[in-house]
């Protein structure tokens, strides 16, 4: 009986030890809610809409709050808007550059703060800073590698000895832009040598369907029949760009049209036969894996690698099915 009773007693501690500690002004400690700050080029472009859209929503679905700033395509601007998120104190930040070089320093300095940076979509100029922890999103010097060994196989195929090109190229500046640029060129001349791609023209479309198709309207003039291949940095502009041929007459499939992104637009003219191909890039893919990382490295996880790709396939009218209707 006295046994019985003293457990009882024991019980009884027990339970009313929390309620002291709590009413003595004992609170539980509140979880600490994770802020990261989100520092983009712009956000104008039909990709970005899908990629913040979709960083947003995996924000929300971890429950980490976010900062986003938009930088007009204006470096100093950019360079201004992480010193105010550093400021703010945001526990991680993303940096999405819009001047692959000259956002180096910027992001040397941010590191002061002993919080973790990465970057995405787009790498900085070298790629692997110290400073960074890593990078997310697609390589875009091998989109344009992928691109460059898709325009040899095919013309290769038809019987071309040299190929007359024009290039409608991304916002000028732009590592992105830069990337694929070179890595077309680079493949075409690693497979063929100097003399197979004849590039005629090489004019800015800026990544807008608009700016392309003046872009494309102006080589018309210019060069006319003579064009082969028009091999656009991402879809909008390659639909820009048929949109400017179209208007004067051209038949789909002459000249070939490339383009990159695999946007609604682009599978939609590969579908009709007005696009040959492009290499599919998903925005919401990209927006999550940069999201998810960066969540992640708050937290302490810490990549084995310091490049995290996405994959790139090609699409074609073989296999545009499967992707449509697209995503952004």
């Amino acid at each position: 009986m006295k046994i019985t009773k003293m457990i009882l007693i024991c019980v009884l501690i027990l339970l009313l030890v929390p309620i002291a500690l709590f009413a003595g002004g004992e609170k539980p400690a509140k979880k600490e809610v994770v802020h990261v700050g989100l520092s983009m080029p712009f956000i104008n472009a039909p990709y970005f809409k899908v990629w913040i859209e979709t960083f947003k929503t995996t924000c929300e679905d971890r429950g980490v709050e976010f900062t986003m700033t938009d930088a007009g395509a204006d470096l100093t601007t950019q360079i201004s808007q992480i010193e105010d998120l550093i400021s703010k104190g945001v526990g991680g930040l993303v940096v999405v550059p819009l001047d692959a070089k000259g956002i180096v320093p910027s992001i040397k300095s941010a590191s002061k703060s002993d919080i973790p940076i990465i970057t995405s979509n787009v790498m900085t100029d070298p790629p692997e800073l110290t400073e960074l922890v890593c990078f997310t999103g697609p390589d875009s010097y091998l989109e344009g590698l992928i691109a460059g060994e898709e325009t040899v196989k095919l013309f290769e195929k038809m019987g071309k000895s040299v190929v007359n090109a024009v290039e409608i190229t991304g916002v000028p500046g732009y590592s992105a832009a830069i990337d694929r640029a070179n890595g077309w060129r680079d493949k075409i001349i690693e497979l063929k040598g100097e003399g197979f791609i004849n590039v005629l023209d090489s004019q800015p479309g800026n990544w807008q369907k608009a700016d392309a198709q003046t872009a494309m309207e102006n080589m018309i003039t210019t060069w006319g029949d003579k064009i082969d291949l028009v091999y656009a940095h991402d879809d909008t502009m390659a639909v820009g760009a048929w949109n400017a041929l179209k208007a004067v007459g051209y038949k789909k499939g002459s000249p070939i049209i490339f383009g990159i992104g695999g946007s609604r637009e682009g599978l939609a003219a590969i579908k009709n036969g007005e696009m040959k191909l492009t290499v599919l890039q998903s925005p919401s893919i990209d927006g999550r894996l940069s999201a998810n990382t960066i969540v992640d490295i708050v937290g302490g996880w810490e990549p084995d690698e310091f490049f995290i790709f996405q994959e790139l396939p090609v699409v074609t009218v073989d296999n545009v099915d499967k992707y449509l209707p697209g995503e952004w």
